[in-house]
């Protein structure tokens, strides 16, 4: 089944965020107390403060993976790993790594990404893990936060990397975490040119405030022929397929890979789709449905003319496309 990752702003999301949390300390055995909390208080783990940011990722209606950024505030105590403590409240990033001189450097508004939370059936998906990331970077990006913090750990250096993590300092074994971590840090706003380099139709980064992420596996439909078009869906990663019926034969028409948007006509108009589309590949897609995205029309009709852009594009690919067909 597809995965759908999302921001955590309902109640229940932000219950199964707990829910997964407790699950997921379960299996591995570990305590609460000090692992995934940035300060000894039972308060920071529900989450209570303001300018928290939840991600959380769905299969078949059950949340498999989880992270948290919350507003990065230098510790009390100087000293990084080698700290003594105060047992009755502490700061995680404090006995992991003493960010306070690289925040100063950088300047701007500061995250710090201190819960990353996957079922080990789901822990080598490197689509998914990749979306988890952009989908929480892409919010923080639209929150202009200046840079993000993170203790990256051996398995999760390959996705820092791709996405832009330098390292503030070298790699060590901490106690806390119980691995080796290195501590490092994000340009969001390099983080977000980059993504927008990749987007052809540029026009639907003004709707970006419905957007999540949908995760394919190699062969999962993620449209089908005949059905409502109710979801537009951009290509982040990965490949699809194009697939229509002809005479009783499926046959692909073309295969369709980042920076492409499908689906986005049906979107508006409810029609039902033309074709069928299969994912080729692990595929991650930004998507957005059409009730919010009919919400968000209401309260700025000015964002049609963007639509009408990104159709007449569309509408001249399709027919320089048929054109060819045609011939061949």
């Amino acid at each position: 089944m597809a995965t759908l990752i999302k921001d955590a702003t309902t109640i229940n999301e932000i219950n199964d965020v707990l829910k997964l949390r407790f699950s997921v300390l379960k299996e591995s055995g570990k305590a609460l107390n000090g692992l995934f909390v940035s300060t000894g208080k039972v308060s920071d783990f529900f989450d209570v403060y303001p300018n928290t940011y939840n991600v959380l990722a769905y299969r078949s209606g059950e949340p498999i993976a989880t992270l948290r950024a919350v507003p990065y505030y230098p510790p009390k105590k100087i000293g990084g790993k080698n700290n003594n403590f105060d047992e009755t409240e502490h700061d995680v990033l404090d006995e992991v790594f003493d960010y306070t001189e690289a925040n100063q450097q950088l300047k701007g508004e500061a995250y710090f990404i201190d819960i990353i939370l996957i079922r080990k059936e789901d822990s080598n998906k490197s689509a998914l893990i990749s979306a988890l990331f952009k989908n929480l970077l892409g919010k923080l990006a639209s929150e202009k936060v200046d840079h993000v913090f993170l203790n990256v750990t051996e398995n999760l250096e390959k996705y820092t990397k791709e996405l832009g993590f330098r390292d503030l300092a070298d790699s060590f074994e901490s106690d806390l975490l119980g691995r080796k971590v290195t501590p490092s840090v994000l340009d969001v706003g390099a983080f977000y040119d980059s993504f927008v380099r990749g987007i052809e139709d540029r026009e639907i980064l003004r709707f970006q405030d419905t957007f999540y992420h949908i995760v394919y596996e190699p062969g999962e439909i993620c449209m089908t022929h005949g059905e409502k078009g109710t979801t537009a869906i951009l290509i982040e990663s990965g490949e699809v397929e194009v697939l229509i019926d002809k005479d009783e034969q499926i046959i692909p028409i073309a295969t369709i890979g980042k920076g492409n948007l499908i689906g986005e006509i049906g979107l508006v108009t409810n029609e039902t789709r033309t074709a069928s589309i299969i994912a080729k590949k692990p595929t991650s897609c930004i998507a957005f449905d059409r009730e919010n995205f009919m919400e968000m029309m209401t309260r700025k009709p000015n964002l049609m003319l963007d639509m009408f852009k990104v159709f007449s594009k569309r509408l001249k690919a399709s027919n320089d496309e048929l054109a060819k067909l045609q011939k061949s």
